[in-house]
């Protein structure tokens, strides 16, 4: 959690991702770092002879693909099965 993005704005501490002449901090390559590498999803899957794959994932909200078409669903606390037919 961060209260800020840029320094200066909580207390006049040294706290966000941005120096005041929005300079880019070490947090800031850390933060980006995390999220579009370690923390995103970007897999190609096959099914099975059923059609059907399983997911993993983080929560949140994600989309698949088949050739031209595209579906969303979301991971969340209590949704364990997700169908998703194309």
């Amino acid at each position: 959690m961060t209260w800020d993005f840029t320094d200066g704005v909580w207390l006049k501490a040294p706290s966000g991702f941005l120096r005041t002449n929005n300079s880019i901090k070490p947090s800031y390559v850390m933060m980006k770092e995390l999220i579009h590498k370690e923390l995103s999803t970007n897999e190609e899957i096959v099914t099975d002879s059923d059609g059907v794959v399983i997911v993993e994932g983080f929560k949140g909200e994600y989309i698949i693909t088949y050739g031209e078409k595209k579906a969303e669903f979301m991971i969340d606390n209590g949704v364990d099965t997700v169908r998703i037919v194309f």
